[in-house]
């Protein structure tokens, strides 16, 4: 008798510690409303302070399409949150997380992909003061960057030491937009 492969089970169903079948996965609810939304960024102001917190509808479009994004003009966040630190993205996606809020990100906004899309409106987290180089180790090959750190940022900075970043997804492209769009080539690093 064969015994059954690790990825199926013996009675053809799907075996549980591989995967879940999509009819059996809970379907997502967020909780986009207004009174959320604006509980939500009290918390923020309460936290992070009142310049934190944009809902300028210019703003909020503006970091959710770029002009070769497939999202539509009538999809953009409810507001956009900066954060300062890391603790302060943590305490974004804690305060999003309780209340069921989707978030995206935004580091750049020179999105070929799509992945700054607030296509479920919610929460655009803006990384634009997170654009610092925290460390560089040389002995290994790698960097420790917030996400708003421009790729030619960092070679400019590596290139004294004779290294650099390899992949080049664009002028202006971000780490962390890189990361988002889960670009290929980071793969190199």
């Amino acid at each position: 008798m064969k015994s059954p492969d690790a990825n199926e089970s013996s009675d053809n169903s799907v075996n549980p510690h591989f995967s879940t079948s999509l009819p059996s996965v809970t379907a997502i609810s967020h909780d986009v409303s207004e009174g959320n939304i604006d509980r939500a960024c009290k918390e923020f102001v309460t936290r992070l302070g009142f310049d934190c917190v944009e809902s300028d509808l210019d703003i909020l479009r503006s970091r959710s399409s770029t002009p070769w994004s497939p999202a539509s003009p009538s999809q953009y966040p409810a507001r956009v949150v900066t954060p300062r630190t890391t603790a302060d993205v943590s305490e974004i996606m804690k305060i999003c997380s309780r209340r069921k809020i989707p978030v995206t990100a935004y580091s750049g906004g020179t999105s070929f992909s799509g992945a700054l899309s607030a296509t479920r409106r919610g929460i655009c987290i803006d990384f634009k003061l997170m654009d610092k180089l925290l460390a560089i180790h040389e002995e290994d090959l790698d960097v420790v960057v917030e996400p708003a750190v421009c790729w030619q940022d960092l070679n400019a900075r590596l290139e004294p030491l004779g290294l650099f970043f390899p992949p080049d997804p664009g002028a202006g492209a971000r780490i962390g937009g890189m990361v988002g769009a889960t670009q290929p080539l980071v793969d190199l690093v």
